[in-house]
């Protein structure tokens, strides 16, 4: 944000202050800030900046416009512009001030490229494609049973032939295809401040900032599918501070901050074409939107790019004394927070299909043939979380002598764990999953999972115990060996903590029956015209959730414990300054940091071996018809083979992936 206006700066804290340790981590982070305030004289500027394509060079890869026969611009043009303005309302009592920015882009970008089924590979003749000239050098020949790179177009998926005709067309042997997603934007930028000066001790002010952020969807501008990969955005961003500063006499003031802030981001996307309208027999929670992947290909969709909202709301409450008494400048303070934050999204909701070319050689045949190598879906995956905060700390700077100050604090902040609101979370007990123990809340879930309202459940919707025993001491030291101005040395130790961001536990959510995320990989995974035809699974897309809502099969979970240890961060430095003439210094630092309980994840459920042995060896494998022997125990699907459905695969294979966070971790740096 570009503001000149040469009033006053006056600062603000909009959250905690003082000793504080958490700095970003969660979502109701830290912000310090400095904006301007009116004065006794109305003072203002205003400008304006532009550039445009025509001063631009253009792009080496650009594709070539017809009707001149030179490469296309980009197409360029940012505007920037703005003012402040800023002044008395009532004078030497009440200010204001306030200022606004916009700024317009608009982009396009010729350069994209991916490669699309030419009219020879539609025709089966692969040829030219597996060719060097289109693979860097190198010659693919697709596999058996396909011979000279040709594959008979009757055994062409007639679902991945209606997609192919709504691809762009391309004259280029290799497929290629250049297009354009735009880049165009819109943003604005807006702040407004008031002081009033109550008396000549204590000053109020409040501020309030807003951003904006607005950037269509390509697709929606240009109405080339290959665009879609890119979402639009429409993003607001608000902040609104208040502030008390009181000198209560001429040793001691008070500061006192109120602060909200608030952040929608929204992922926007527009509809092109779903499974349905291609003859796929898939749903999709989009309905007119597909997520389509080929290796050495094209992508369709976004992905983690859908439609998708986050919104997170923080209010918090700061207050802050310092105190001088003799040789000491005391200080002590308190910080109250609440935040919550709401993500809904579509990462797999509409279905993925991954084809990568390990059935021919090439990711493209296998598309034409309609032969996935994964296909994953899930529910659209939500985090409805809410958190409290609670801090207070008592620091001194102690003026030891007239060479050497002391300063040393502690800070007390609980560790309140996230509530999920909707109750997506959920503990598992090897112990419990191996005796059988169901839970009440769900009881078609498997066993050894345990829900809010579940006996033994703790501490409402979070899984996770309160800690309370987060203190975080420091102490720091400074001193001039000769008094003389000309050398320091100075060390100081501090341990803190770092909180998780607001969103640490979406993968977690997604789980069953949340989200009830489905994979399907191969051998596992059907025609891409009916991803679980022939698998055994069935399709529980849309899923429909209450207290008996269906487990989908090897369901990937994230299982948080109950007692995971908040994670401690210790910082310690040692530093030498000596002045050297009277324009020259050298300086020697030593910087070091230690930290434990890093929160990451570990495997649970992991593919196993039964029996030991060799892996590409025989093998007997436990299934829900009985033990079945396995010449080559490799290819066994490697849900088959995991350790809780080999221990029991009637309730097993109900559980995919199953992780754990863990506090085990540990990390160091030195500088």
């Amino acid at each position: 944000m570009l503001f000149r206006s040469p009033d006053a700066l006056q600062e603000f804290s909009v959250a905690t202050s003082g000793l504080s340790a958490q700095n970003g981590m969660h979502s109701g982070a830290s912000v310090n800030a400095v904006t301007k305030s009116g004065t006794n004289s109305y003072q203002g500027n205003a400008f304006e900046f532009l550039r445009d394509r025509r001063f631009n060079a253009k792009d080496a890869f650009a594709a070539i416009d017809p009707a001149t026969g030179k490469r296309k611009d980009d197409g360029l043009r940012r505007n920037q512009y703005g003012g402040t303005l800023g002044g008395p309302v009532v004078r030497n009592k009440l200010f204001f001030f306030g200022a606004y920015q916009g700024t317009n882009t608009r982009q396009t970008p010729s350069s994209n490229i991916s490669r699309v089924p030419t009219a020879q590979m539609l025709a089966g003749d692969f040829t030219a494609f597996a060719s060097p000239a289109c693979n860097a050098g190198r010659q693919i020949t697709l596999r058996a049973p396909f011979v000279n790179n040709v594959v008979n177009p009757a055994l062409f998926s007639p679902a991945a032939v209606n997609l192919a005709k709504r691809l762009p067309t391309t004259t280029d042997p290799c497929g290629e295809t250049k297009y354009s997603a735009t880049s165009d934007s819109d943003e604005w930028q807006l702040l407004g401040r008031s002081d009033y000066q109550l008396s000549g001790n204590n000053t109020v002010f409040g501020r309030y900032m807003a951003t904006s952020y607005v950037a269509p969807a390509p697709f929606s501008k240009t109405q080339n599918v290959l665009a879609t990969a890119t979402p639009g955005l429409d993003n607001l961003a608000q902040s609104l501070t208040i502030g008390d500063t009181m000198v209560l006499n001429n040793n001691v003031v008070n500061n006192l901050r109120f602060g909200f802030n608030r952040s929608a981001v929204h992922r926007t996307s527009v509809d092109f074409f779903g499974p349905a309208d291609v003859g796929v027999n898939s749903y999709s929670y989009l309905p007119h939107y597909m997520l389509v992947t080929v290796t050495g290909g094209f992508n369709l969709g976004g992905g983690t790019e859908n439609d998708a909202i986050f919104n997170t709301n923080t209010y918090s409450i700061n207050d802050d004394m310092t105190m001088i008494r003799g040789t000491h400048q005391y200080g002590f303070g308190a910080s109250v927070a609440s935040w919550d934050s709401l993500s809904r999204a579509n990462v797999r909701s509409p279905g993925t299909y991954s084809f990568d070319g390990v059935v021919t050689g090439l990711g493209l045949a296998d598309f034409m043939l309609g032969r996935p190598f994964t296909f994953i879906q899930s529910a659209p995956n939500t985090l409805d979380m809410a958190q409290k905060y609670f801090g207070v700390y008592g620091q001194d700077t102690w003026k030891l002598s007239s060479t050497m100050t002391l300063n040393y604090g502690v800070r007390w902040e609980p560790w309140f764990p996230q509530q999920q609101q909707n109750g997506a979370v959920y503990n598992f007990s090897v112990e419990g999953f191996k005796a059988g123990a169901r839970s009440k809340v769900f009881p078609q879930a498997p066993p050894g999972f345990t829900y809010p309202g579940d006996a033994g459940f703790p501490n409402g919707k979070a899984g996770m115990n309160t800690d309370w025993m987060n203190f975080a001491p420091r102490v720091g030291w400074a001193w001039d060996p000769k008094a003389d101005g000309r050398m320091s040395l100075r060390a100081g130790y501090a341990m803190n903590g770092e909180f998780v961001n607001g969103q640490f536990f979406i993968n977690a959510a997604n789980a069953p029956p949340w989200g009830s995320e489905l994979r399907l990989t191969r051998p596992l995974v059907g025609p891409f015209d009916n991803a679980f035809a022939g698998t055994g699974v069935p399709n529980p897309f849309p899923v429909t959730f209450d207290a008996n809502a269906p487990f989908s099969q090897n369901g990937p979970y994230l299982a948080t414990p109950q007692d995971l240890d908040t994670t401690r961060v210790h910082n310690w430095n040692l530093s030498f300054q000596q002045q050297i003439g009277s324009n020259s210094a050298v300086s020697a630092s030593y910087i070091g940091n230690y930290s434990t309980n890093l929160w990451d994840v570990v495997t649970g459920n992991p593919g196993i071996i039964p029996g030991g042995g060799s892996p590409t060896g025989p093998c007997t494998i436990n299934t829900v018809t009985g033990p079945q022997t396995v010449a080559n125990c490799s290819t066994a699907s490697l849900d088959s083979r995991r350790e809780l459905t080999q221990f029991n695969p009637n309730v097993g294979r109900l559980i995919g992936f199953l992780d754990y966070f863990t506090d085990f971790e540990i990390g160091r740096a030195h500088v």
